[in-house]
């Protein structure tokens, strides 16, 4: 009797983990991460989705621009969150630089800057601090 239990509850064992295999298996083998773009700090470099992101000397992720803005120039801030900041994007795959092309595309006498502020993960209130601390009265738009 106790031989007949000892082999149900090993053959339970055996079925279990052979079904386990089956489902869990092939992430085992052929994990599913290989070959995705790096994301994430790689050394001292910062990546989003293969993309290396570069930050201007205000520490956003955005060209440099001139400060005080040059005359003739309309310029355009963008507050926002990781869907302002790009993630998974290039620089010019961002709606902000796709808006500016347009922009200068459809109005030829005049030149605009539309410049990305986002911070990926901010809230409302942090963007608001953002404008309203260091941005707006640092003259980097004026």
């Amino acid at each position: 009797m106790a031989r007949k239990a000892s082999f149900s509850i090993l053959t339970m064992f055996v079925t279990v983990g052979l079904v386990s295999a089956v489902l869990y298996g092939y992430e085992f083998f052929f994990n599913p991460y290989t070959g995705m773009p790096a994301n994430g700090w790689i050394g001292n470099e910062l990546y989003t989705w293969g993309h290396l992101v570069k930050n201007n000397q205000y520490g956003f992720r955005e060209r440099n621009f001139d400060s005080p803005k040059p005359s003739g120039i309309y310029r355009i801030m963008v507050l926002g969150d990781s869907l302002t900041w790009g993630v998974g994007l290039a620089p010019e795959e961002r709606y902000t630089a796709i808006a500016e092309n347009l922009l200068n595309k459809t109005f030829n006498d005049r030149k605009f800057e539309i410049l990305n502020f986002g911070i990926s993960g901010s809230t409302t209130i942090q963007e608001r601090e953002r404008y309203c601390g260091s941005i707006r009265t640092s003259g980097l738009l004026i």
